[in-house]
């Protein structure tokens, strides 16, 4: 009956008065009294609790987790895995990083290596975050991983990483930053290079459902991308309860993709040379912010203003011959793309005693200008045509958002929030005079309840809506060409998806994490591809599917003899998905599928220094927004040593050693099925060295950025 009247009294607090959201990463009470500076306990203390509707790892606890690289260490966390980099979250969509309260607004390559120039010695802590928080923008079935560096005195300090890997060629990883902190002033500077070549293989083969011969594909496509990043902080203090700040991040990069294919189809065969060249593509995010604690309370008053700008200019060259001593068909594209965004927010806080308030506002303008110049030259003859397309697009984004949590007693806890945003967007296409007009508006509700009971353990219950606008680039409506007789497009009308997400989760028994999820899509974004009158083939998106996964995750972790950790995990889930076009064969389709996971740590020496490592991943087949894929197996192995009282870190390590890692895949169209498999080529042997100089305990300088929308031009 208590729970029941506090949980009114945490509904009623939260239609009485507003506040600004705190930091992610806030230290627990719980974990203050884990920083034990005199008595070293490795073994007792926990590395994992779930407390207050998120799940949090203690890095610092964890003697496993020494020598492992920002990327490598996520896979410590329960429900996290990486497989080739690429993190996922059971039962979860996109996954977004906050780094020392930075929401990390960078594409898949770029957050890896900003990740991997991390080493765990400086991580405090981790915390996943599954119901996201309503002070950042709306976003489908998203997970946020919160991750807080070591912060403790003044000085400075700093790090330098380097790699070397080799795969089907050599690549290079540099990074290091340095940090200094005085009583007035914070700065930081971190940059990084990556000189990364790849290969991929892709080979399709559609069969018609009449009997007519069938079409063969196989393409090999070979990349290089040199990636330049840099970002520096400063913040001045005029009193401890006041001071303003500035961030700037600056990304240089450049990329080129020379591509070979070969096709057989319906008694003719073709041959293509693609080359396809990005000229120095440039982002630069500033951020200006502005912060004042007014209460004697915690009070306080957040402002924050984000600029950013990119420049991607793209050329391409695709030459096709078809048959034997035929005339080449030519493709020659000239595309430039600019993205500016502009950004405010105000956000308050009001920790009453009777339930922390939060509350905020914010308005983003989303400006992106599109130019594309495409000139076809055929062999038989026929005169060149030319195409030239300029599309102009706004997004206009107004948003509220109010928070209420506090502590319920008997081990309860309980969170709710409302966001709305309202949004204005016109697309306009000035080669055909048209123009797409659409406003909408939408409330977003977040619910958290927890009980933790220390022998029993800790559960948590959530709901969120989110919603997935469409990416910038899926709105473009201009052809980019594969080869001459394939190309994709974006569709300007696309309206944004909406996502319902609830879960419980189970964390206790010594080391067992349980979570039985469940999220629904309607409107979703489905890849339609189709054949024209004369065989060219596009790839263009729509609002076509109604999508659904529900599962349980579990995982389960145990150290023997104080050398050897073990954990193993699995997961069963059931995903149905459903077609709103007749292209496809089936209208619906439901599925049973999981996978099973398996790694293990051994302390090789009694200094603990050095750790062998390995990492096996079974996935069973499953289907996916109507689409078949196959089993596969991944398997990772390393060695870690770490000397000068882990100052100095080396690291061997061999992925996809028997190249398993290959992706095959079945759709059903209405008039055919198309066979595909991709390889990636990932098997690759690394060995990187880091090393940390300057004091043991300094403070790293952070703020949160609050820039939530750059993502979306990846």
């Amino acid at each position: 009956m208590k729970v029941l009247i506090n949980l009114a009294l945490l509904i009623l607090a939260s239609t009485s008065a507003f506040a600004q959201v705190p930091a992610d990463s806030i230290a627990d009470s719980w974990e203050k009294e884990l920083e034990l500076n005199e008595v070293i306990v490795v073994a007792k203390r926990p590395v994992v609790k779930q407390k207050e509707g998120k799940l949090v790892y203690l890095v610092k606890n964890d003697p496993y987790a020494k020598g492992l690289d920002g990327v490598s260490v996520l896979d410590r966390v329960p429900r996290v895995s990486v497989n080739n980099g690429a993190v996922t979250v059971a039962g979860k969509g996109n996954v977004r990083y906050i780094i020392d309260g930075i929401l990390m607004e960078l594409d898949a390559s770029a957050i890896s290596m900003r990740l991997k120039s991390m080493q765990a010695e400086d991580i405090e802590k981790i915390e996943v975050l599954t119901t996201p928080p309503s002070r950042y923008a709306a976003e489908p079935n998203a997970v946020y991983i919160s991750i807080t560096t070591r912060n403790e005195t003044l000085g400075t300090k700093g790090n330098l990483y380097g790699s070397l890997s080799y795969g089907v060629k050599l690549r290079e990883y540099f990074s290091g930053s340095v940090s200094h902190t005085t009583r007035k002033i914070e700065m930081s500077l971190d940059a990084s290079v990556m000189n990364h070549y790849g290969t991929n293989d892709n080979d399709m083969e559609y069969i018609f459902s009449d009997d007519s011969p069938s079409r063969l594909s196989s393409t090999r496509n070979k990349s290089h991308m040199l990636d330049v990043g840099t970002n520096a902080l400063f913040r001045y203090k005029f009193t401890p309860d006041m001071n303003i700040g500035l961030i700037a991040n600056y990304n240089y990069e450049t990329s080129s993709d020379d591509g070979t294919n070969f096709t057989d189809y319906r008694g003719y065969t073709s041959s293509s040379q693609t080359v396809t060249r990005s000229r120095p593509n440039n982002a630069l995010t500033l951020t200006s912010f502005y912060d004042w604690n007014f209460g004697n309370k915690g009070e306080s008053l957040q402002l924050t203003y984000n600029y950013y700008n990119r420049h991607s200019p793209t050329m391409s060259d695709i030459v096709t011959t078809y048959g034997v001593n035929s005339d080449a068909s030519v493709v020659n594209e000239d595309g430039k793309t600019n993205y500016r965004f502009h950004s405010g927010k105000a956000d308050f806080k009001l920790p009453y005693s009777w339930a922390e308030l939060e509350t905020g506002v914010a308005f983003t303008d989303i400006l992106n200008s599109s130019k594309n110049f495409s000139k076809y030259t055929y062999g038989n003859g026929t005169p060149p045509n030319s195409e030239s397309n300029i599309f102009d697009y706004s997004e206009r984004v107004g948003a509220a958002y109010f928070t209420a949590s506090r502590n319920l007693g008997a081990g309860f806890w309980g969170k709710i929030g409302l966001r709305y945003e309202y949004t204005w967007t016109k697309g306009k296409q000035l080669s055909l005079s048209q123009i797409n007009r659409d406003n909408y508006g939408h409330l977003f509700p977040t619910f958290n309840l927890s009980w933790n009971k220390d022998r029993i353990g800790s559960f948590n219950i959530s709901y969120s809506m989110g919603m997935g606008r469409p990416n910038l680039w899926e709105l473009n409506p201009f052809k980019y060409y594969s080869t001459t007789d394939e190309y994709s497009a974006g569709n300007p009308t696309l309206k944004p998806t909406i996502y319902n997400n609830a879960e419980i989760n189970y964390y206790g028994l010594g080391g067992l994490y349980a979570v039985l999820y469940t999220s629904f899509a309607s409107d979703a974004i489905g890849y339609v591809r189709r054949f024209d009158e004369k065989d060219i083939i596009s790839t263009i998106p729509y609002n076509c599917l109604s999508t659904n996964k529900t599962g349980l995750y579990a995982n389960y972790r145990r150290t023997f003899f104080d050398r050897w950790d073990i954990s193993a995990g699995g997961e069963v889930f059931r995903t149905y998905s459903q077609s709103d076009v007749p292209d496809f064969k089936v209208k619906s389709m439901e599925d049973w599928s999981g996978k099973l996971e398996l790694s293990t740590n051994l302390m090789l020496n009694r200094q603990r220094t050095l750790i062998f490592s390995a990492q096996f991943t079974h996935f069973f087949p499953w289907q996916q927004n109507l689409i078949n894929y196959e089993s596969f197996q991944l398997l990772n192995l390393s060695l870690r040593y770490s000397l000068l009282n882990d100052r100095l870190s080396l690291r061997l390590s061999a992925n996809d050693i028997f190249g398993w890692n290959k992706t095959k895949s079945k759709e059903h169209y209405a008039d055919y099925t198309i066979h595909q498999t991709f390889n990636a080529h990932s098997a690759y042997v690394l060995f990187g060295v880091s090393y940390s100089f300057g004091r043991a305990t300094v403070n790293n300088v952070w703020r949160d950025s609050k820039e939530d929308q750059s993502g979306r031009t990846k």
